[in-house]
């Protein structure tokens, strides 16, 4: 659909469901051409106007795709989250943009592991865990701390940890929160996401923070799964600009023409 939310346009057949997947579990590529998603246990990719429809992968026995990201670097790799009959039964998997070659990334932990993102150059994730290590079948978390790490598992960093103290003169995290859905900046040196009280039930407030965890910072009240968009270079808006005013000139000539 377009930004003001006209023009809705159904572009898969096969539903974004599965094991606490509410139709969360999709992902645009890289370019904006395609989407990938996750259907109950297979995971598929589609172009944006509905066709090419591709299984990319099949989930292990008894799991089902969740949330999953796509990036262009390095040749092109995906990262999925599967996810057992309850959501705090979670891994992480790398595979290659095409489906293959699947490795595992994180295996099952206590408490809920979510939102796996990669990094603008592809060579980190970014993800969120529980680490109280809280394992409710509702799904609750007690104290989700943001971490990212490099894709060989090394280089792990607690960005909540570091920037809970109010460090880099940021706010100190407020104590009962969660931090969830981190997403990285267009430029790739902070991350947006959301702190909610742990109850589950408080709506959530949208906070950035550099990718150190440093400077910490609240930006609006009452938010869910906040994004990031990356604008068009000012050649292309340019060039754009350029086209249509070629396209009103032509449709100026078709209608004096007609008459």
């Amino acid at each position: 659909m377009n930004r003001d939310g006209s023009n809705q346009r159904r572009i898969t057949t096969l539903a974004v469901e599965g094991y606490s997947n509410a139709g969360i579990g999709y992902r645009w590529s890289p370019a904006g051409a395609q989407l990938i998603y996750a259907h109950y246990n297979q995971s598929y990719r589609v172009n944006r106007d509905g066709t090419g429809l591709l299984l990319l992968a099949t989930a292990p026995a008894d799991r089902h795709f969740r949330e999953c990201d796509w990036t262009a670097q390095n040749g092109g790799r995906l990262v999925v989250q599967t996810v057992g009959v309850n959501v705090y039964d979670s891994e992480l998997y790398l595979l290659n943009a095409d489906g293959t070659g699947a490795s595992l990334l994180m295996g099952n932990l206590p408490g809920r592991l979510d939102s796996p993102s990669f990094s603008i150059d592809g060579m980190r994730i970014v993800y969120t865990r529980d680490v109280a290590g809280f394992d409710s079948p509702s799904g609750r978390q007690l104290d989700a701390h943001i971490f990212t790490q490099r894709l060989d598992g090394t280089g792990v960093l607690d960005v909540t940890a570091i920037g809970s103290n109010g460090s880099g003169n940021g706010t100190p995290r407020a104590v009962g929160t969660n931090d969830l859905n981190p997403r990285y900046s267009p430029d790739g040196y902070s991350l947006i996401f959301i702190s909610q009280a742990n109850d589950g039930l408080t709506p959530g407030d949208a906070w950035t923070v550099e990718a150190t965890g440093l400077a910490r910072t609240k930006q609006f009240a009452n938010a869910a799964l906040p994004d990031y968009t990356m604008p068009a270079p000012r050649w292309a808006r340019r060039w754009l600009t350029f086209l249509d005013l070629i396209l009103r000139w032509m449709l100026r000539r078709c209608v004096f023409t007609v008459k």
